[in-house]
């Protein structure tokens, strides 16, 4: 897959990946009691624990004697090797930052490339050159997103592969063989495995591509969602002959209870955070009627910066954003799912973050 940024490009985004990356290696050298606060959260030190049991043989578990499924599997099992070379705990936790490190300055890189990968002609003016660069600064070196890209949870690790599933699927809807549509079926696989609830994104790819070619390459659609499947099956195998279901404990307990006003004010909360983009405020801490008022302020002006003829008309003849609709719809369907059906208001802004790469984006 060649290229699609310029020389220029190029240069650019590889200094702010080493940046990214060199920015989050200087948050290890930090005293032990500031290593222990934020980007991390206390999420992360549980899967720490988890990936040092692990690391001792001991499986999922946070005790060493009882198994759990509380966890995300992929990033506690790139966590587990720092946590074998290593006896001194807070020194496996420092190499993480640099595992993080290395993960945003990949995505740097990616979202790059799926940025320019939308436009229709090569970069032809000064906004159209930027783009793909000022999305990767934002993505790397902006504090918001270094709060969620680098909480030592799966997060930026998911995001990631995100859109590198973006990337491969935009690429094989103008060249698709045999061996393509494996590869981004195994991707699929490890994406789920990255977080669980990316398998909604496998549902919404698959049934963008039924609709697209009316039924004809249902084989291909098919092949990939099969291996998938596959790909993450001991983890579903795991849960389901262990816990005996394919949730995880702890989303049955969350589901348990579903505060519908907790959780649109956390929604609304995260997704001001997202659409403004640079901003960060954490949790809610306005009141609802004044984070209402901001989120439908920031929702009008999107619209009345995008409803501009001037713009959305230059939009519109220089890139092509129909690879964005999955993308859309995968967000869409996690809204409804967390507000609805789940009880978790706490954790909105995490699992929102793929609505901040498409505010990112476009």
């Amino acid at each position: 897959m060649s290229s699609p940024l310029s020389p220029k490009e190029r240069t650019w985004i590889w200094v702010i990946a080493i940046a990214a990356f060199v920015a989050r290696i200087a948050l290890a050298f930090r005293a032990e009691i500031l290593v222990a606060t934020r980007p991390y959260t206390e999420d992360s030190f549980y899967i720490f624990t988890c990936a040092r049991q692990l690391a001792m043989g001991h499986g999922f578990s946070v005790d060493g004697i009882h198994p759990t499924n509380g966890i995300q599997p992929l990033i506690t099992v790139l966590y587990a090797p720092f946590f074998w070379f290593s006896d001194d705990r807070w020194l496996a936790i420092r190499w993480t930052l640099a595992l993080n490190g290395i993960i945003v300055a990949v995505g740097a890189v990616v979202l790059a490339r799926f940025v320019a990968s939308l436009r229709r002609l090569p970069a032809s003016d000064r906004i159209s050159d930027s783009a793909p660069v000022i999305a990767s600064a934002i993505w790397a070196l902006s504090t918001s997103c270094l709060a969620q890209n680098t909480n030592g949870l799966e997060t930026g690790l998911t995001l990631v592969l995100i859109l590198v599933c973006l990337l491969f699927h935009h690429a094989i809807r103008t060249e698709s063989g045999g061996w393509k549509v494996i590869g981004f079926g195994a991707l699929l696989g490890v994406l789920v495995l990255s977080r669980v609830d990316s398998v909604l994104l496998v549902v919404v790819l698959a049934v963008s591509d039924l609709v697209r070619i009316k039924g004809k390459g249902i084989k291909q659609i098919t092949a990939y969602c099969l291996v998938a499947f596959l790909v993450s099956l001991p983890w579903w195998a795991y849960n389901v002959l262990v816990f005996h279901s394919l949730m995880p404990t702890s989303g049955q307990m969350e589901s348990l209870i579903r505060p519908l006003g907790a959780n649109l004010h956390w929604l609304s909360g995260a997704l001001i955070d997202d659409l403004s983009i640079v901003y960060d405020h954490y949790a809610p801490s306005w009141s609802r009627p004044v984070t209402g008022f901001v989120l439908c302020a920031l929702i009008a002006s999107w619209l009345w910066i995008l409803r501009r003829p001037s713009i959305s008309k230059w939009i519109v003849a220089h890139y092509d954003l129909r690879p964005l609709l999955p993308l859309a719809w995968f967000g869409a369907v996690l809204m409804v799912y967390y507000v609805c059906f789940f009880g978790a208001p706490y954790m909105l802004d995490r699992y929102m973050t793929s609505v901040r790469i498409l505010a990112i984006i476009i």
